[in-house]
């Protein structure tokens, strides 16, 4: 609906839930044009009951133009709305803008939302905890953990793989209308995705950890396995 020169698109909604950037961006669309399109993130349910700190990069969101010409035209490489990794707080819903570009007059879909680094702490573990304890909250509560995910024997790398969301049915749209000014919004359920982060973890109760040179008696973390595109993109929804 047109305000005053001015439009807005609101809910774009992603999980969860970060690297290595898709080469896309397309000089035709971002160079200057009559239109400008903004992105701007927010996180939705926000925090987590048991973790205090939470974040995750977005590292890419591409876009194609919704007429078949148009996208014909554009070749294999899509348009791009993020240059460079943007760090997301999980834990708090204000809103911020990620990026501004101008962008010709014309409908557009969302192809693709890359995420990358996910991490986790709680603060509030307890050392010696008591019998009946899930396994992550005794790894957690280990001495030199502080309450991070991930843990010390899980290796960054590990976890900073990234996750590139795209299928989505229908496709979130967006028009650029002349030298108005659209804004798409992202958000991402933060609550979901803390649980989705935690779940990929496998917590061994019994044996033994390794970290560095050194092997002990302790709960550990002894794998991770990535949260998937399918695994995230139920929890995307467009408004």
């Amino acid at each position: 609906m047109r305000n005053r020169g001015k439009r807005t698109v609101l809910g774009l909604t992603i999980l969860l839930l970060a690297g290595a950037g898709l080469q896309c961006t397309n000089s035709d669309v971002l160079s200057p044009a009559p239109g400008q399109l903004k992105l701007s993130v927010q996180v939705s349910p926000a925090g987590s009951s048991k973790y205090e700190l939470g974040s995750v990069d977005l590292v890419q969101l591409t876009f194609r133009p919704q007429d078949p010409v148009a996208d014909a035209a554009l070749g294999a490489q899509p348009y791009s709305l993020v240059s460079s990794p943007v760090r997301i707080d999980l834990t708090t819903s204000t809103p911020f803008q990620v990026s501004s570009v101008g962008v010709k007059p014309g409908v557009y879909r969302v192809v693709t939302v890359r995420i990358q680094g996910p991490i986790a702490q709680d603060f509030n573990f307890t050392p010696n905890p008591p019998e009946g304890t899930p396994c992550v909250d005794k790894v957690l509560a280990r001495e030199g953990v502080d309450g991070k995910l991930p843990p010390p024997e899980i290796l960054p790398a590990q976890v900073n793989v990234p996750i590139d969301v795209t299928g989505f049915d229908p496709a979130p749209t967006f028009e650029l209308v002349g030298a108005e000014q659209t804004t798409l919004t992202l958000t991402l359920d933060g609550t979901a995705f803390f649980t989705l982060f935690q779940d990929a973890f496998t917590c061994r109760e019994n044996g033994s950890c390794i970290r560095g040179n050194q092997t002990f008696p302790a709960p550990c973390m002894s794998l991770y396995t990535s949260p998937t595109p399918d695994q995230i993109l139920p929890l995307i929804h467009f408004q």
